[in-house]
């Protein structure tokens, strides 16, 4: 049996969307944390109060659900089964800069 290109591709697809999911991921936690940095340093020098971050995290929880589904819908599409695409994700988060 010769080896095939569907079977290349089988094992090689959900390597590299691992990768650039990780990549993707270990920047968004980047950004994340900068912004909560500067909510807390806007917190502290006064710009803004308490009762703004109160409004934004009740309109989270209105949309939250929303959210939830959109999230599971994309989390069904990807093959989180896959040892290779765990092996991609860790890989893309590891060895980004």
């Amino acid at each position: 049996m010769a080896f095939e290109y569907e079977t290349a591709l089988a094992l090689i697809f959900p390597f590299i969307i691992g990768l650039i999911i990780g990549y993707i991921l270990k920047h968004a936690l980047k950004i994340l944390g900068a912004v909560i940095i500067l909510v807390l340093l806007l917190l502290i020098f006064g710009y803004i109060n308490v009762s703004l971050i109160e409004f934004f995290f009740k309109n989270l929880l209105n949309y939250g659900e929303r959210a939830i589904e959109a999230a599971r819908a994309v989390g069904n599409i990807l093959p989180a089964s896959s040892l290779l695409f765990l092996l991609g994700v860790a890989i893309g988060y590891f060895l980004s800069k």
